[in-house]
């Protein structure tokens, strides 16, 4: 891949960033340019998360933006992870994509075929996935149990993002594995990339992507949540299940319950259900009349809602996480969802480049457009080994949100205290993708500099597909 080039024209490499807006999913098209050769275009995931009002339509219409501005000619399409709202456009879109060009497709070692431990990651999750709807389709069509609606909305929240619903099938399109496998064909070339390896792009010279992760190890694959001790994130775990939500309201009660959360008694097993039905309802017990419509089973939605919550956080820590370094050094970071252990892996790694030896922490350092994780999920963001070190003054962060779907699905999106500092590590630059939302108002950006407030102005336009900044 290493190409050489002039110094001059490598100065000269210009890049835009178009952040689509299609709904609560992630999708971003980069031209690279430079006088001297033509256009490099790279596009990272497509898709939008399952329920989404009109996705088909809206898939179709960001696609077809994408052929417009290609040509319908990619040299390279990022597939970060197997989620739907990465992978969905694929599908969705799938008769626009079909008249795509795409020389290279790029995916994490995990989705390599020859990876030994790739493959038993991929059957891991397979079974689990099985194993996840198979149990959810036993208690949803037993007539002797009834899913309560917060958990049970939770655990359909996840299976979306595997392209399937509650007790479902996966879809026509063959869920997530079926837009994955789709896309990998239509490329001429699948290029599976390594934490700690880097490269120059062919075209234009002097642009150099480092692969930070996912991390080849198992156990910081496996750890998506903070430690509750010492947590990496901006607030302890405890208090904090921003994700998935607590499917609780803000006094303490059940969302769903048919009156207040102070009035009766909590079953909190199968066992206290028994002794309880025993001691007040002794008639119903001695005619053998335990009434099907009472009975929940504590036990096997806890541990479906565990499963279906490390299924969902052990794919995202797969992400391919990227770091993409311009010629004048500036680094623009796109790291997918990758959660705890995929950030914290990258302080494994050194590059050699040249005589140069750089660490994760320089890159960093250097970084001037975050592409926030996962939506701006609390666990995706990491403090000392992330955001704290995104020193460079002109800092900018987009996050892939749309908070009126955050709010429906009661995920914490994005996260207030990290969605408080990324407004003061970038000076009040954080551009959600949410097209109910105006990019921040230059004028009132009083942090910057007059200079800073009309670049910005420039640099950054928005449409209602998509926006763009001009690097």
């Amino acid at each position: 891949m290493p190409k050489s080039s002039s110094s001059k024209s490598a100065q000269n490499t210009h890049v835009r960033v178009r952040m689509y807006r299609q709904g609560l999913g992630d999708c971003f098209l980069l031209c690279f340019s430079d006088p001297t050769s033509k256009p490099f275009h790279l596009v990272i995931d497509s898709g939008v998360l399952k329920g989404t009002p009109d996705s088909a339509a809206k898939m179709r219409e960001v696609a077809e933006d994408i052929k417009h501005e290609t040509g319908g000619n990619l040299d390279a399409l990022v597939v970060t992870h197997e989620h739907w709202d990465h992978v969905s456009g694929f599908t969705e879109a799938r008769d626009t994509w079909k008249d795509i060009e795409i020389a290279e497709v790029w995916l994490a070692w995990t989705e390599d075929p020859d990876n030994n431990l790739a493959k038993k990651l991929r059957g891991d999750r397979s079974q689990r996935l099985n194993a996840l709807t198979a149990g959810l389709k036993a208690l949803t069509d037993s007539a002797s149990l009834r899913l309560d609606g917060p958990r049970r909305d939770r655990i359909d929240g996840l299976l979306g993002f595997f392209g399937v619903g509650l007790a479902a099938a996966a879809e026509d399109g063959g869920g997530t594995k079926g837009a994955l496998d789709y896309i990998v064909g239509r490329a001429k070339k699948p290029v599976y990339h390594e934490p700690g390896s880097s490269f120059l792009l062919s075209n234009p010279t002097g642009v150099r992507i480092y692969v930070l992760g996912p991390p080849e190890d198992e156990k910081k694959i496996k750890q998506s949540d903070p430690s509750s001790a010492n947590p990496e994130v901006y607030v302890d775990p405890a208090h904090a299940f921003a994700f998935s939500g607590s499917g609780e309201e803000e006094d303490g009660g059940d969302i769903d319950r048919p009156f207040a959360g102070d009035i009766g008694t909590t079953a909190a097993d199968r066992a206290a259900y028994d002794r309880l039905l025993k001691e007040y309802f002794p008639a119903l017990v001695q005619e053998g009349r335990d009434p099907d419509w009472r009975r929940i089973s504590c036990d096997d939605l806890g541990a479906l809602e565990r499963l279906a919550l490390a299924l969902d956080g052990d794919t995202n820590n797969t992400s391919l996480a990227l770091a993409i370094e311009l010629p004048d050094r500036r680094v623009l970071l796109f790291p997918a969802d990758a959660q705890v252990g995929n950030w914290l892996s990258w302080q494994d790694y050194t590059w050699k480049v040249g005589a140069k030896s750089i660490h994760a922490n320089d890159l960093l350092a250097r970084t001037v457009l975050y592409k926030v994780g996962h939506h701006g999920s609390h666990n995706a963001t990491l403090k000392e080994y992330g955001l704290e070190k995104m020193t460079h003054r002109d800092l900018m962060a987009f996050v892939p949100v749309e908070k009126a779907m955050a709010q429906k699905k009661r995920w914490n999106m994005p996260f207030p205290p990290l969605f408080q500092r990324l407004l003061e590590k970038t000076r009040g630059r954080v551009v959600l993708a949410d097209a109910t939302v105006a990019l921040p108002d230059p004028k009132k950006l009083t942090e910057l500099t007059a200079t800073e407030r009309k670049r910005f102005a420039q640099t950054v336009t928005a449409s209602e597909l998509s926006v763009d900044i001009n690097l």
